[in-house]
């Protein structure tokens, strides 16, 4: 019944992010939660606000597409800068290791030298090579489970054959990496600059507000 309720590309959206998050809910279970709580919030405010029947509608709507951008969209941005992250030291490491080792040797080398979610991917990578699987559908199934653009790039240039054109690649987009990561840095520590700036200003609004009250209550009681 509740497959009646959604479009089929709203589903499939909501799959996949949930896919890409390796969340444990099923779609059906996220899109039904965030039904319940937009028609909650539009049954509350009708029944205990008059200008509910107004505000209500507009509210509901606005949560029910703040849900999939909070409980999801938002936690796909933070473990695509987490996996960014760990990607870059696992490369590093492996463009060093590719000198001397063959791909499946340095991969598994730098992925059982790691603790990160990154090399323990790699490491159900190369567990599929050993139990018979290709090494380029390893990596594709890899790809398809990550949310980063960059990780799956980098993923694409462990696929060529060359071993002289897959080391460049590997060295050109590492850098990438590299400047993502530091922009996202950037980005960062601007926003806890203006998150400490805001409680800063509501403290001081806060503060002056109760001098002002206590100012008119003596007024009151001269």
């Amino acid at each position: 019944m509740s497959n009646h309720l959604y479009q089929k590309k709203t589903i499939k959206r909501i799959d996949n992010k949930l896919k890409l998050l390796k969340s444990k809910y099923s779609t059906l279970f996220i899109l039904n939660i965030r039904l319940f709580v937009s028609l909650s919030v539009l049954v509350l405010l009708v029944l205990f606000f008059d200008i509910g029947i107004v505000l209500g509608p507009i509210l509901a709507i606005i949560v029910y597409y703040l849900f999939e951008y909070l409980f999801l969209d938002l936690k796909i941005s933070k473990r695509i800068k987490k996996l960014n992250k760990e990607a870059l030291s696992f490369f590093e490491m492996l463009l060093i290791a590719l000198k001397k080792d063959s791909l499946l040797q340095a991969l598994n080398n730098v992925a059982s030298s790691m603790n990160t979610e990154i090399s323990l991917s790699f490491r159900q990578v190369v567990n599929e090579v050993s139990l018979g699987n290709s090494l380029n559908t390893a990596l594709d199934t890899l790809k398809r489970s990550l949310p980063s653009k960059e990780i799956r790039l980098l993923i694409t240039s462990l696929q060529n054959t060359n071993m002289s054109v897959l080391i460049e690649e590997l060295e050109d987009r590492i850098e990438v990496l590299k400047e993502k990561n530091a922009l996202d840095n950037m980005y960062n520590n601007r926003l806890t600059l203006i998150k400490g700036n805001i409680v800063t200003l509501l403290f001081i609004i806060v503060f002056v507000l109760i001098v002002l009250y206590q100012l008119i209550i003596l007024n009151l009681l001269g």
